[in-house]
Protein backbone atom coordinates (compact mmCIF):
# COMPACT_ATOMS: atom_id res chain seq x y z
CA UNK A 1 0.00 0.00 0.00
CA UNK A 2 1.30 3.53 -0.85
CA UNK A 3 1.65 5.70 1.78
CA UNK A 4 0.07 9.67 1.18
CA UNK A 5 3.02 11.33 -0.47
CA UNK A 6 3.77 8.20 -2.41
CA UNK A 7 -0.19 8.67 -3.92
CA UNK A 8 1.08 11.92 -4.66
CA UNK A 9 3.89 11.41 -6.66
CA UNK A 10 2.51 8.84 -8.44
CA UNK A 11 -0.38 10.20 -10.03
CA UNK A 12 1.61 13.16 -11.37
CA UNK A 13 4.36 10.91 -12.76
CA UNK A 14 1.42 9.08 -14.12
CA UNK A 15 -0.10 12.02 -16.08
CA UNK A 16 3.17 13.30 -16.90
CA UNK A 17 4.59 10.02 -18.85
CA UNK A 18 0.78 10.01 -20.46
CA UNK A 19 2.10 13.55 -22.12
CA UNK A 20 5.44 12.58 -22.59
CA UNK A 21 6.37 8.67 -22.78
CA UNK A 22 10.21 10.35 -23.29
CA UNK A 23 10.22 11.86 -19.72
CA UNK A 24 13.29 11.26 -17.39
CA UNK A 25 13.10 11.33 -13.84
CA UNK A 26 15.96 11.93 -11.30
CA UNK A 27 15.51 11.19 -7.44
CA UNK A 28 17.75 12.79 -5.15
CA UNK A 29 17.94 10.76 -2.01
CA UNK A 30 16.17 6.80 -3.16
CA UNK A 31 16.66 5.46 0.62
CA UNK A 32 14.76 2.05 0.67
CA UNK A 33 13.41 2.76 -2.68
CA UNK A 34 9.62 3.05 -1.94
CA UNK A 35 9.11 6.06 -4.13
CA UNK A 36 11.28 5.11 -6.59
CA UNK A 37 10.07 1.65 -7.44
CA UNK A 38 6.68 2.94 -7.61
CA UNK A 39 7.84 5.88 -9.93
CA UNK A 40 10.52 4.88 -12.08
CA UNK A 41 8.76 2.11 -14.74
CA UNK A 42 6.69 4.80 -15.58
CA UNK A 43 9.54 6.47 -17.27
CA UNK A 44 11.90 6.14 -20.25
CA UNK A 45 14.87 6.58 -18.15
CA UNK A 46 15.03 6.91 -13.91
CA UNK A 47 17.86 8.10 -12.04
CA UNK A 48 18.69 7.21 -8.45
CA UNK A 49 21.25 9.21 -6.41
CA UNK A 50 22.00 8.25 -3.16
CA UNK A 51 25.40 8.34 -0.88
CA UNK A 52 24.19 4.82 0.83
CA UNK A 53 25.37 2.64 -1.54
CA UNK A 54 22.88 -0.35 -0.10
CA UNK A 55 20.21 1.31 -1.41
CA UNK A 56 21.02 0.52 -4.81
CA UNK A 57 19.85 -3.15 -3.43
CA UNK A 58 16.03 -1.77 -2.86
CA UNK A 59 15.87 -0.15 -6.59
CA UNK A 60 18.47 -2.39 -8.82
CA UNK A 61 15.66 -4.35 -10.70
CA UNK A 62 14.39 -1.27 -12.75
CA UNK A 63 15.23 -2.00 -16.13
CA UNK A 64 15.69 2.12 -16.57
CA UNK A 65 17.62 3.04 -13.82
CA UNK A 66 20.83 5.16 -13.67
CA UNK A 67 22.68 4.45 -10.61
CA UNK A 68 24.58 6.97 -8.88
CA UNK A 69 25.68 6.24 -5.63
CA UNK A 70 27.24 9.81 -4.92
CA UNK A 71 26.78 12.60 -2.33
CA UNK A 72 23.77 14.93 -3.84
CA UNK A 73 26.30 17.27 -4.08
CA UNK A 74 28.91 15.35 -6.49
CA UNK A 75 26.58 14.26 -8.54
CA UNK A 76 25.06 17.71 -9.26
CA UNK A 77 28.51 18.46 -9.98
CA UNK A 78 28.89 16.07 -12.91
CA UNK A 79 25.33 16.40 -14.15
CA UNK A 80 25.22 16.22 -18.52
CA UNK A 81 21.22 14.97 -18.09
CA UNK A 82 18.08 16.89 -18.52
CA UNK A 83 15.07 15.76 -16.79
CA UNK A 84 10.96 16.22 -16.39
CA UNK A 85 10.53 15.23 -13.04
CA UNK A 86 12.50 15.53 -9.86
CA UNK A 87 11.66 14.51 -6.30
CA UNK A 88 14.28 15.79 -3.69
CA UNK A 89 14.15 13.55 -0.34
CA UNK A 90 18.08 13.05 0.58
CA UNK A 91 18.72 15.58 3.43
CA UNK A 92 16.33 17.22 5.45
CA UNK A 93 18.58 20.45 6.44
CA UNK A 94 16.75 23.54 4.90
CA UNK A 95 20.46 24.51 3.58
CA UNK A 96 21.06 21.43 1.98
CA UNK A 97 18.01 20.60 0.71
CA UNK A 98 18.08 24.18 -0.60
CA UNK A 99 21.51 23.48 -2.44
CA UNK A 100 20.05 20.62 -3.93
CA UNK A 101 17.12 22.45 -5.19
CA UNK A 102 19.35 25.33 -6.65
CA UNK A 103 21.84 23.01 -7.97
CA UNK A 104 19.29 20.72 -9.75
CA UNK A 105 17.32 23.43 -11.40
CA UNK A 106 19.80 24.07 -14.69
CA UNK A 107 19.31 20.46 -14.98
CA UNK A 108 14.96 20.66 -15.49
CA UNK A 109 13.38 21.07 -18.21
CA UNK A 110 11.23 24.21 -18.62
CA UNK A 111 7.94 23.80 -17.49
CA UNK A 112 9.90 20.54 -15.48
CA UNK A 113 8.29 19.13 -12.06
CA UNK A 114 10.43 19.54 -8.81
CA UNK A 115 8.89 17.32 -5.89
CA UNK A 116 10.46 17.97 -2.52
CA UNK A 117 9.43 16.15 0.11
CA UNK A 118 8.96 17.16 3.97
CA UNK A 119 7.79 20.73 3.16
CA UNK A 120 5.09 20.54 6.38
CA UNK A 121 6.26 19.23 9.83
CA UNK A 122 2.57 17.76 10.95
CA UNK A 123 4.13 18.80 14.68
CA UNK A 124 7.57 20.08 16.53
CA UNK A 125 8.58 16.47 16.96
CA UNK A 126 8.50 16.21 13.01
CA UNK A 127 11.38 18.90 12.97
CA UNK A 128 14.03 15.87 13.72
CA UNK A 129 16.37 15.24 11.51
CA UNK A 130 14.85 11.40 11.20
CA UNK A 131 11.34 13.33 10.06
CA UNK A 132 10.93 16.64 8.38
CA UNK A 133 14.04 18.64 9.79
CA UNK A 134 13.28 22.12 8.82
CA UNK A 135 13.42 21.57 5.17
CA UNK A 136 9.89 23.30 5.31
CA UNK A 137 12.37 26.25 5.07
CA UNK A 138 13.12 25.89 2.04
CA UNK A 139 9.86 25.79 0.17
CA UNK A 140 9.18 28.92 2.28
CA UNK A 141 12.49 30.35 0.46
CA UNK A 142 11.87 28.93 -2.71
CA UNK A 143 8.10 30.81 -2.27
CA UNK A 144 9.23 34.03 -1.11
CA UNK A 145 12.13 34.93 -3.23
CA UNK A 146 11.96 32.74 -6.53
CA UNK A 147 8.48 33.41 -7.57
CA UNK A 148 9.48 35.12 -10.69
CA UNK A 149 10.91 31.20 -11.77
CA UNK A 150 8.60 29.01 -10.06
CA UNK A 151 5.22 28.12 -9.32
CA UNK A 152 4.66 26.36 -5.96
CA UNK A 153 2.46 24.73 -3.90
CA UNK A 154 2.56 22.46 -0.57
CA UNK A 155 0.34 19.84 -0.22
CA UNK A 156 0.16 19.30 3.99
CA UNK A 157 0.18 16.45 4.90
CA UNK A 158 1.96 12.92 5.74
CA UNK A 159 5.05 15.62 6.57
CA UNK A 160 4.29 17.30 3.21
CA UNK A 161 5.56 17.46 -0.57
CA UNK A 162 5.47 20.74 -2.33
CA UNK A 163 4.72 20.49 -6.53
CA UNK A 164 7.35 23.46 -7.76
CA UNK A 165 6.93 23.92 -11.64
CA UNK A 166 9.93 25.68 -13.42
CA UNK A 167 7.86 28.15 -15.63
CA UNK A 168 8.18 31.99 -15.97
CA UNK A 169 4.41 32.54 -16.82
CA UNK A 170 1.54 30.57 -16.71
CA UNK A 171 2.07 28.85 -19.84
CA UNK A 172 5.46 28.12 -20.88
CA UNK A 173 5.11 28.46 -25.02
CA UNK A 174 3.85 31.85 -24.06
CA UNK A 175 6.96 32.80 -22.23
CA UNK A 176 8.67 35.09 -25.34
CA UNK A 177 5.57 37.01 -26.16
Amino acid sequence: MLNDHSKIILSIAKALTESNPQAIYLELGTATGYVFNQVAPLFKEAWGVDSNGGAYEYIKQNANLKWHNKYTDDFISTCTTTFDMVFIDADHHHEQSLKDFQGIVPFVKPNGLILLHDTYPLTKTHLGQEWSGDTYKTAWYIRQNMKDDFEIVTIPFCCGISIIRKSKKQIVWLENE
